[in-house]
């Protein structure tokens, strides 16, 4: 019929849109016939559910169909065009989108939808860490009347500012606590949803712990099983973080990859697709797969230089890249990567990517010998972890203050450091954390055995490395696990004798292996193969 009567191509996507009792197939064929006001009015009414259901993509491609004076005809179509753009990293558009929802909105007026643009607003200048502009659209939003997934908005966008005013623990966990409380005790699906975008790894820094997350996130699992909502792939995503940090590698991975499909069907909801990549990076750098790390950086590298809210945490990529490489010996490539973050890096930049900049500007004075330089940066960046510790999902300061001094014969100093990291940042529940710098963790860790929260977590590291031989940097040779027990005992300080008897092995043997070790690292002396 379109080639014989291509007239009434028009005329039949209306009669089927009229037939069709499905609103997708109405708006589609309402599009086709280019029916503006009727696809806009079916939107208006659906636009809302198939946000909360996490259909971010088609309806931007719906909307995008649309012509653009048409959309400025409806706030609400404007405020859907805003959200959306929130959620795929557009934070720019977003911007425009909302402010014009908001105006046509208040020309109306409807107090209702004003309250829920500004709180959207909100949202988005938390994004872009805009502290006042935050709290006036808060304070504006909470003066409308407000439904109860909106009252769960406005105290996870509270909680996200005071992540960035170093205020979490003060103010923002009681914000947390409103909105998980909230969700539970109304049972509404899109007050999930909208916990399903914003609870995200950063919060479980706060000083309420990994625990009231992970029983969040089952209690979602079983609420909503594995369908694609955001609920349920939020919930896998953040429980397989909470995994990681509890050294539970295997299990993580298993859910991260639950959550990488389910996120894949829901378009890739950005904020959690940065969280998805950070876990994965991490698991590829544990297990020192330097093929498969590569390949995936590479992948996923242009999606943090090219979208505009990734872009933000840039920096902190590039610093995993880095760490990989140093660990690997590769010290000239982990330099360029140095000198990108700096290119990246701007004033009053968040304060994990100044962190994740100044870890690796230390390591790398310790690799050239270069103390001073590298203790003055590593102190500097632990003094901005105090304030921002969920700069450690990226970089780790503390220990690698600790391995400068171990490395300079410090033993006192390095204890210190690695009790302060273990006072700080709640290492009986997050300890796998560790695992990321590799071999050197577990020598910092024998030196602070008194604490059993750093036990924990040396056996938790010991499953990983004890039994795993290290490659030399800049050499072929590696070091075979019980080599590398043997040089660990060396590093304390261990006689022969001791060694032996640490061992349960001969003094002769002990011997042996030093010999081997020692030529292996081509030195000449205990002292040099330790440093």
């Amino acid at each position: 019929m379109t080639q014989n009567y291509p007239g009434r191509v028009p005329e039949s996507h209306v009669r089927a849109a009229q037939a069709h009792t499905e609103p997708a197939q109405k708006i589609r064929h309402y599009l086709a016939a280019q029916q503006w006001e009727e696809a806009a009015s079916i939107l208006e009414e659906e636009g809302q559910m198939l946000l909360a259901h996490g259909h971010i993509q088609l309806l931007q491609r719906w909307l995008a169909a649309l012509p653009a004076a048409q959309v400025q005809q409806h706030p609400l179509l404007l405020y859907l065009q805003g959200t959306c753009a929130i959620q795929l990293g557009d934070l720019t558009s977003a911007e425009q989108s909302l402010q014009q929802a908001l105006a046509g909105f208040r020309d109306r007026p409807n107090e209702a939808a004003q309250g829920q643009t500004l709180l959207m607003l909100a949202n988005l200048t938390s994004a872009q860490h805009d502290q006042q502009k935050t709290l006036a659209y808060l304070g504006q939003a909470l003066t409308k009347p407000l439904t109860p997934p909106q009252q769960v908005q406005a105290h996870i966008t509270s909680a996200w500012m005071h992540v960035y005013t170093g205020r979490l623990n003060d103010q923002g966990q009681a914000d947390i606590v409103k909105a998980m409380r909230i969700t539970k005790m109304s049972g509404v699906p899109i007050a999930y949803n909208i916990l399903g975008h914003q609870l995200r790894a950063p919060l479980l820094f706060s000083q309420l712990g990994p625990t009231i997350f992970e029983q969040y996130c089952k209690e979602a699992m079983n609420r909503f099983g594995e369908i694609a909502t955001p609920a349920s792939v939020g919930a896998l995503y953040l429980w397989s973080v909470i995994l990681c940090l509890k050294g539970k590698i295997e299990e993580a991975r298993e859910m991260r990859h639950r959550a990488q499909q389910l996120n894949q069907q829901l378009g890739q909801l950005v904020y959690v697709t940065i969280g998805l990549d950070m876990t994965e990076l991490w698991d590829r750098l544990i297990f020192n797969q330097l093929r498969r790390f590569s390949d995936y950086w590479n992948a996923r590298l242009p999606f943090y230089e090219q979208t505009e809210g990734p872009r933000q945490w840039l920096i902190c990529f590039l610093f995993l890249r880095g760490l990989q490489l140093y660990l690997n010996g590769h010290f000239e490539q982990s330099e360029q990567i140095l000198e990108y973050m700096h290119h990246e890096l701007l004033p009053d930049d968040l304060p994990e990517n100044t962190i994740a900049m100044e870890t690796l500007t230390g390591m790398l004075r310790l690799h050239h010998h270069q103390w001073a330089e590298a203790e003055e940066v590593l102190q500097r960046a632990t003094e901005r972890l105090e304030q921002a510790p969920h700069g450690l999902l990226f970089a780790n300061p503390c220990i690698w203050l600790a391995q400068l001094y171990f490395l300079q014969g410090c033993e006192r100093q390095a204890r210190t450091a690695m009790e302060t990291l273990f006072s700080l940042y709640r290492m009986k529940e997050i300890g796998g954390i560790l695992l990321r710098e590799g071999t050197i963790a577990g020598p910092l860790l024998e030196l602070i055995d008194h604490l059993p929260e750093a036990r924990r977590a040396w056996r938790i590291w010991s499953r990983f490395y004890s039994h795993r031989s290290v490659p030399i940097p800049q050499s072929p040779e590696v070091l075979t696990p019980r080599e590398m027990e043997v040089l660990r005992l060396m590093a304390r300080g261990a006689r022969n004798q001791e060694i032996a008897e640490a061992l349960f092995i001969t003094v002769r043997t002990v011997k042996a292996h030093v010999s081997r070790i020692l030529a292996k690292m081509d030195v000449h002396s205990r002292t040099q193969a330790v440093t």
